[in-house]
């Protein structure tokens, strides 16, 4: 199981990536494919590439996660107070 630390660092990867990267290259991207030059429109296609395999790998990611805590939590039957209580230590 993945450490808290490892799980911040993916966490702040992911919010860099949509909150700094998508931004400002979507559009230089798409102003590349609007270019008559065949060079820009294979770098602009190369690029929006790249950026939709980051989307969907942290999607992949997030549903992953997603089933994960969903199937660890419902697999767990709840614990009272009392139970946990009358364990020695």
């Amino acid at each position: 199981m993945p450490t808290k630390r490892t799980y911040y660092l993916w966490l702040a990867a992911w919010a860099l990536f949509y909150a700094g990267v998508l931004p400002y290259a979507v559009p230089m991207f798409l102003h590349w494919l609007s270019s008559p030059s065949d060079w820009w429109l294979g770098w602009g296609v190369v690029g929006l590439s790249v950026l939709a395999v980051g989307v969907a790998l942290s999607i992949y990611q997030a549903a992953r996660g997603l089933v994960r805590f969903l199937s660890h939590s419902s697999s767990t039957p709840p614990s009272s107070f009392n139970d946990r209580s009358s364990t020695k230590f």
